[in-house]
């Protein structure tokens, strides 16, 4: 049953609540031994979906999650409109992911602006499992977002897609005049590994005035080994000297 299922979408041990009222939702389902099996099962999880206790609503998203069934997404949706527990809204918005169709996308991409990075994560997950690829140009904009957490997720889920499809994206970036741009496009280059990262890099890095990001450049530039780069590499070192100390070949 509900109440015995496994906690999959369940938040962290650290965010458990603290112990309240006994949980017992049987009283409120005592009239409905009658209804169609749909019917049914709609009633029991709005019922704990809308219980007071977190517990309660976090077991019954978990046994969602377990045995996902697609007829119960309008309550999901329904509850994800006045949910206020970061916690669980994020299960909910996992659950939506699960449970729906391109067509929610719309719905669920507005959690993206949503402060909590749980919540962040929970949507973008599920935005791409329901709008592949096309979710690309929307996951970078929280590339932006001032809260690092968030656009750690944001990273994690943008290497999902694969470096082929990601590297377009980041060489805008990089060309940027903005350092801030430049700084998250070689956050990206740090992690994707490619070799067209090699002749990206050198190209920011012929042009580059920030000497907050010449180092990061330097350093994703010795990772390659080339000729080309540790040349390169050479030539910076000699114009700023100040660069020997903290980087060494």
């Amino acid at each position: 049953g509900i109440d015995d299922a496994p906690a999959v979408c369940l938040p962290a041990a650290s965010e458990a609540p603290t112990p309240s009222t006994p949980i017992d939702v049987a009283d409120l389902e005592r009239s409905w031994d009658r209804l169609p099996p749909r019917q049914l099962a709609e009633k029991r999880l709005r019922a704990r979906l809308s219980h007071h206790d977190e517990r309660v609503r976090s077991e019954a998203l978990a046994h969602l999650c377990t045995h996902p069934v697609k007829a119960l997404l309008p309550v999901v949706l329904d509850r994800l409109e006045v949910e206020d527990l970061p916690t669980v809204k994020a299960s909910l918005i996992h659950a939506a992911g699960l449970l729906g169709s391109d067509a929610e996308v719309p719905r669920l991409a507005g959690y993206l602006s949503h402060g909590n990075p749980r919540v962040v994560r929970a949507c973008v997950i599920a935005l791409y499992r329901l709008g592949g690829d096309e979710m690309l140009p929307m996951f970078l904009t929280l590339l932006a977002r001032p809260d690092p957490r968030v656009q750690e997720q944001a990273i994690a889920a943008l290497l999902r897609l694969g470096p082929d499809k990601l590297l377009a994206y980041v060489i805008t970036m990089a060309k940027s005049s903005r350092e801030e741009a430049r700084g998250r496009a070689l956050t990206m280059l740090e992690r994707l590994g490619t070799p067209a990262v090699e002749d990206l890099v050198l190209d920011m890095l012929e042009r580059e005035q920030s000497d907050r990001l010449i180092p990061r450049e330097m350093f994703l530039l010795a990772r390659t080994a080339s000729p080309r780069s540790i040349g390169l590499i050479w030539v910076i070192r000699r114009r700023r000297p100040t660069l020997s100390e903290q980087f060494q070949l």
